[in-house]
């Protein structure tokens, strides 16, 4: 299979060269593709596949200086962690 790779810097441009047909696919993380359909005036029409191409790190961000929501999304993520058996020692196998 051959392809042309087309360039872009921020992932607007990007969604705009797909959206006026100038390259075929687009790939960023899941939330992200999801969000940016959301906003499709024919969102119907695109398929986010499911499929996993990479292991990319995604993280929460939180305000500074609200204490308590960050200790709030520190648990939900620890208690995410547990759920799926994930531990310092095989957090590469996820």
């Amino acid at each position: 299979m051959q392809f042309t790779l087309v360039p872009g810097s921020e992932i607007s441009e990007i969604i705009s060269l797909y959206l006026e047909e100038k390259c075929d696919a687009v790939t960023t993380d899941k939330s992200g593709l999801a969000a940016k359909r959301a906003g499709f005036y024919d969102r119907d029409n695109h398929d986010i596949l499911d499929i996993t191409i990479s292991k990319e790190p995604l993280t929460p961000i939180v305000p500074s200086g609200d204490e308590q929501w960050l200790d709030i999304v520190k648990m939900v993520m620890s208690f995410v962690e547990s759920l799926y058996f994930i531990f310092s020692k095989n957090v590469k196998h996820f």
